[in-house]
């Protein structure tokens, strides 16, 4: 990320113009020593923690950031997207005691075209909003998160991390202002990397096996269960049976999460084709 970290320094600069009560932590995983030399500047200018950690994982290094989490709230934002720290301290001081996660909307923007692509706004159903989430769009209660983390994997971590939570809808806040911008078509972003896509059956196995352990699995989750499916079958990482066994759910599974299964796929499916059609 050496000399692409403008938009880190704005939201950094922002915050400390506006002299918000946010404390930052940048955490560079990896060895990069030019990203390294940037970013001690940075925490040097705008009086930010920065950790240095070799894990080579997005989720890892996050769990890294939450051990330094010393605020009531918290979030999780990349260096090359575009936070808006304004807006996100705005609702969390009118968020309600009993408000445990604030999710925002967030834009896209086409880095090689340089033009808005779309705005999404958070749907009121929990399902519908995690079939795009957007982890970076979400601000949570630090007692809330706990001793949940999240996995390894580089692919559906933050799906898996969500799935962990197991939100309740009366402790979810959602806020028309746009907490974020998310920037498309930016060199090395993971999404475009073949290795990192393989994670994805391992963040399906990750979800399982909270619906397994779990005593009660909001149906959101299965939401999220679908969608990992659908990805990896997309990208060829399962065969066809594979998905369509997955429908009615693992053997382990209860006979009401079998059938919550079935539910996820449909809605999972059908939202994904409204968004679809929404976007043409």
């Amino acid at each position: 990320m050496a000399g692409r970290l403008e938009n880190l320094e704005n939201s950094l600069k922002m915050t400390q113009e506006l002299d918000l009560p946010i404390q930052f932590v940048l955490v560079q995983d990896g060895k990069d020593l030019g990203t390294r030399e940037e970013l001690s500047d940075l925490s040097k200018k705008y009086h930010a923690v920065f950790i240095e950690v070799d894990l080579g994982s997005p989720g890892l290094a996050r769990n890294a950031g939450i051990e330094f989490c010393n605020s009531p709230w918290i979030a999780f934002w990349d260096s090359d997207d575009q936070g808006n720290p304004h807006e996100v301290m705005k609702e969390i001081l009118q968020a309600m005691p009993k408000k445990k996660v604030i999710v925002g909307s967030f834009r896209e923007m086409d880095l090689e075209k340089c033009q808005l692509s779309r705005l999404r706004k958070p749907s009121r159903f929990l399902s519908s909003l995690m079939i795009n989430p957007g982890i970076w769009r979400f601000v949570f209660k630090r007692d809330f998160v706990g001793e949940n983390r999240f996995p390894k994997s580089s692919m559906g971590e933050d799906q898996v991390f969500l799935a962990k939570l197991q939100i309740d809808s009366e402790l979810l806040m959602q806020s028309s202002s746009s907490f974020y911008t998310y920037f498309t078509n930016v060199p090395n972003q993971l999404t475009s990397r073949t290795d990192k896509i393989l994670n994805l059956t391992a963040s399906i196995i990750e979800v399982n096996k909270i619906i397994e352990l779990s005593a009660k699995t909001h149906m959101y989750v299965f939401t999220i269960r679908a969608k990992l499916y659908l990805s990896a079958s997309k990208r060829k990482l399962i065969a066809r049976h594979e998905l369509i066994h997955s429908i009615v759910g693992n053997t382990s599974f209860s006979s009401i999460n079998k059938l919550k299964c079935l539910v996820g796929f449909v809605f999972a499916i059908a939202a994904t084709l409204k968004q679809a059609i929404f976007t043409a």
